[in-house]
């Protein structure tokens, strides 16, 4: 036996590779992980949340009606009442939201376009903003496939480096053992 035949170390093996995949993949989620900490919140209470359904999605405002609304702070003539519609502008974010889908949203006081301002909830540093209606958040992570957000990918990775990992170990314990007994038929035949 050398020096290398603890399974898995051998020098560039796969085991190796595996291993150090594994460990990039871990890598990639701890900074993922920290920049998910909120900061301070210097809104304590959003002027008003309202429960309603989306009805169209078009350059950045969202149309919402209204199920029902609890109001705060009035605002200049842009309050949700039950019943009625409400536009909300969210710039870029309105990708995240889809007609036909119940929302919560907590509004802000209205823009410059006249109408109330909203976030999605966890981008904004107090976690107000628009869920969905039973409380979940709105994914609005950049990596999704077939489904998967960031945390089912990286789940899948790690598993993965796991699976190759063990594989390789299994791949090496086997041709060791040929190779042992290729040298004990050879030494027999002497």
């Amino acid at each position: 036996m050398d020096r290398h035949s603890v399974i898995g170390t051998r020098p560039g093996g796969r085991a190796a590779r595996g291993v150090i995949v594994w460990l990039a993949a871990v890598l990639v989620c701890l900074p993922a992980a920290a920049c998910s900490q909120r900061e301070a919140c210097s809104v304590a209470v959003p002027p008003a949340t309202f429960i309603g359904r989306a009805s169209s999605v078009d350059r950045g405002v969202v149309t919402f009606d209204v199920e029902s609304a609890t109001v705060r702070q009035l605002t200049a003539g842009v309050t949700p009442a039950a019943g009625q519609p409400v536009r909300i502008s969210y710039g870029s974010a309105a990708r995240y939201l889809h007609v036909g889908t119940r929302y919560e949203v907590d509004t802000s006081l209205p823009g410059p376009d006249g109408n109330l301002t909203s976030t999605i909830a966890g981008t904004s540093s107090c976690g107000l903003g628009t869920r969905y209606a039973d409380g979940r958040s709105i994914d609005t992570s950049i990596i999704s496939i077939g489904g998967l957000h960031t945390g089912g990918i990286i789940a899948i990775g790690v598993t993965l480096a796991l699976a190759t990992v063990i594989a390789s170990g299994i791949t090496v314990r086997r041709r060791r053992r040929r190779a042992d007994q290729r040298a004990i038929i050879a030494w027999k035949s002497r």
